[in-house]
């Protein structure tokens, strides 16, 4: 089982320094689930200070993943989850930037991610061969404990 945070913003998708120890933290708390699922990937993702754009200037991609937040999409042969879901409270410049995260910001990125895991349970059948409530628990708590266990890498506010 593997569970990976990915960051998207209007300029940038992938890894930060903060999100892949947030990663690292969760993946070793995690447990086996059941052959349904393999992955649960999350992509936060970050609104520009003005706000979703509706202009084609090459961004209509980011534009379209911003009209279908929130959503989780079971892919039943990958064996993969995918969510989407918004950080509202992290400016997306701090993402766009190098270097961790403030607490705060930490804090509001593992709430996001933990809050998105709703999401999946109506994805799930009794045939899918995962326990779903069990892999929400355990993640969550995993979110949960990840900020204290990080602080000492996290930028000072």
């Amino acid at each position: 089982m593997k569970f990976l945070l990915s960051n998207q913003t209007r300029y940038v998708y992938g890894a930060h320094a903060t999100t892949t120890l947030i990663n690292d933290f969760v993946n070793t708390r995690l447990g086996n689930y059941g052959p349904g699922v393999d992955e649960v990937n999350v992509v936060l993702v970050y609104l520009p200070t003005l706000g979703p754009s509706t202009a084609t200037d090459g961004f209509s991609d980011f534009s379209k993943k911003v009209l279908r937040c929130p959503r989780a999409t079971f892919f039943r042969a990958k064996r993969r989850m995918d969510i989407l879901c918004f950080v509202s409270d992290v400016n997306a410049e701090t993402i766009e930037s190098h270097g961790h995260l403030s607490k705060t910001d930490a804090v509001s990125i593992a709430s996001a991610a933990a809050a998105s895991l709703d999401l999946i349970r109506p994805k799930f059948v009794e045939t899918d061969a995962f326990d779903c409530d069990t892999f929400i628990a355990d993640a969550k708590k995993a979110l949960t404990e990840v900020v204290d266990a990080i602080e000492g890498n996290l930028k000072q506010e």
